[in-house]
């Protein structure tokens, strides 16, 4: 793809870093660029859909066969360099991923300390060992293999407790509240931490609300003075 002496080499998927800076300027030397950022104020869709269509099109074509072929469901620009870079942009200091917990891809699963201080567990180190808490209740240990703590918890259960595992716990340390409360302080996000109320059944609840069966009022005989009937064991 070429204009005059200036050419684009149709990105087969080698040196993305290069062909990106290469098609950003180009977009930008055709008055294209706007589909990389937002929506400009005042524009009409109409107009917004045309350009951004534009822009697809130079980028496509600026694509090799089997690479554009990953490119087909994307109907925006954006789209198009999100599903490049997420194939070919290669690790660096501006790309690092943030936010991460647990990626589950991994040969070897790592654990983010910091995000999981700032979700609220707690984190315990000694004796070779490890232990993540989260309201009273591990929810992942393990011991110490040369400089990584390595877990004993399956994958899937690592990162946070089961959300049903929370509100279970919360049930009990709210004195037993009732469902139905407990979904309206989480819809008022008086529950920090708790998304889903779905409480399994409670002993204790079962038990502590059950009444004791009154007497039995049958052959019950009424006398008008005091001590006339007197009741006895013997």
């Amino acid at each position: 793809m070429g204009g005059g002496k200036f050419v684009i080499k149709k990105f087969d998927g080698s040196d993305y870093g290069f062909w990106r800076m290469h098609i950003e300027d180009y977009l930008y030397g055709k008055d294209l660029w706007q589909p990389l950022e937002d929506k400009p104020i005042g524009m009409t869709n109409a107009e917004w859909n045309m350009l951004d269509r534009r822009a697809m099109s130079v980028i496509r074509l600026s694509l090799s066969r089997n690479v554009a072929f990953y490119t087909a469901k994307e109907k925006t620009t954006k789209g198009i360099l999100q599903v490049l870079a997420d194939m070919y942009e290669k690790p660096s200091a501006a790309n690092k991923l943030r936010g991460v917990r647990h990626i589950p891809g991994l040969k070897r699963n790592l654990i983010s300390v910091r995000q999981l201080d700032d979700e609220g567990y707690d984190l315990s180190f000694g004796s070779s060992s490890w232990r993540i808490i989260k309201w009273a209740m591990v929810v992942a240990r393990g011991k110490k293999e040369g400089t990584l703590y390595m877990t004993v918890n399956s994958h899937d259960s690592i990162a946070l407790a089961s959300a049903n595992s929370d509100a279970n716990l919360l049930h009990c340390r709210l004195g037993h509240m009732s469902e139905k409360r407990m979904k309206q302080l989480c819809s008022k996000d008086k529950l920090p931490g708790l998304k889903i109320v779905e409480l399994e059944l409670c002993e204790d609840c079962v038990f502590g609300k059950q009444k004791r069966a009154s007497f039995s009022k049958a052959g019950r005989t009424l006398k008008e003075q005091k001590l006339e009937l007197v009741h006895s064991d013997l």
